[in-house]
């Protein structure tokens, strides 16, 4: 008499769900998809720090292997995946960030790698190939200390991506603009009022500058617009909100900050993921071929030395 056989897939197929489940922080929602078919295996909710929920899904493909084989690699050891294109497609298309998770069941660990990061870095391979190729380390998993912020930070980068596009986009674009703004609006009279044109120009700038600096790792040395605006109320003044005793040295130490985010911006678009915005953006690409703002930072080195 025979029986129905579990089939190895299936078997690590559970063990690998167990894992991230073991591993899953308890804060954090795990949602598991019963259409598992098309690339989906699960969606986690990070919750905030204070244990809010906060409506911010991303999607999980679960990947299960007996044993992970690292390699030695350029930056050290890491793993490799590879997944076919049209799976890729299809997460590319997915309004949320997606993650594969490659569950090592000899070692009960859960690895991960961000697709759309990877994929853009090699954008190229992802349009010519038929099957794309995802990178792991043994230090990126989830339920360790680090690697759980890693991910946080991955999925909050991620999520942020389209804005950070048109925010880029119109940054590199109207950049003359800005720094007309910037060098033409300090060294004013200290006791006068910012009018509010001006004052919403000012809040743009100084808003998209930090946006960016915080996407792009670059230092940002100024207190949060709120406190700025605490520190007007001692004027008592019912039609202005802002002063330029305050705006004068704040503009002065925005110039270097905003030159240097600019640089940032360039260099992304024509060196870090050249491949995805000649796809992506191609004229925004021609326009920062033709940027030259390099005598600012020029004069801004000058300012800088004895």
């Amino acid at each position: 008499m025979e029986f129905p056989k579990r089939t190895t897939e299936h078997v690590t197929e559970a063990a690998s769900w167990k894992i991230l489940q073991a591993k899953s922080p308890a804060a954090w929602i795990l949602r598991e998809v019963t259409e598992r078919d098309y690339g989906i295996d699960a969606y986690i909710e990070v919750t905030s720090t204070k244990g809010e929920i906060t409506g911010n899904l991303c999607s999980i493909q679960l990947k299960g292997t007996e044993k992970i084989v690292w390699k030695e690699g350029e930056n050290g050891p890491r793993a490799t995946l590879s997944v076919s294109t049209i799976t890729v497609n299809y997460w590319m298309h997915l309004p949320v960030p997606v993650f594969l998770v490659l569950a090592d069941l000899s070692t009960g660990r859960a690895h991960f790698a961000p697709v759309k990061p990877q994929v853009r870095k090699r954008f190229k391979e992802y349009l010519s190939q038929k099957s794309v190729s995802f990178h792991f380390t043994p230090d990126v998993e989830i339920g360790t200390e680090a690697g759980n912020l890693a991910f946080i930070l991955m999925e909050v980068r991620e999520t942020f991506h389209k804005r950070f596009h048109t925010t880029l986009r119109e940054f590199l674009i109207h950049w003359q603009q800005y720094l007309d703004f910037i060098q033409g609006h300090s060294g004013w009279d200290v006791h006068l009022g910012v009018e509010s044109n001006d004052e919403m120009i000012f809040v743009h700038i100084f808003t998209s500058s930090k946006f960016l600096a915080d996407f792009l790792d670059l230092d940002w040395p100024f207190p949060p617009l709120a406190d700025i605006y605490k520190s007007e109320k001692h004027w008592n003044d019912q039609y202005y909100r802002l002063h330029q005793h305050t705006l004068n040295p704040l503009l002065e130490s925005l110039e270097p900050v905003y030159l240097a985010i600019l640089d940032k911006c360039r260099d992304y678009v024509l060196t870090t993921h050249k491949e995805y915005w000649r796809i992506a953006d191609r004229l925004l690409v021609e326009h920062c071929h033709y940027l030259n703002f390099q005598q600012h930072l020029d004069e801004i080195a000058k300012r800088k030395r004895p």
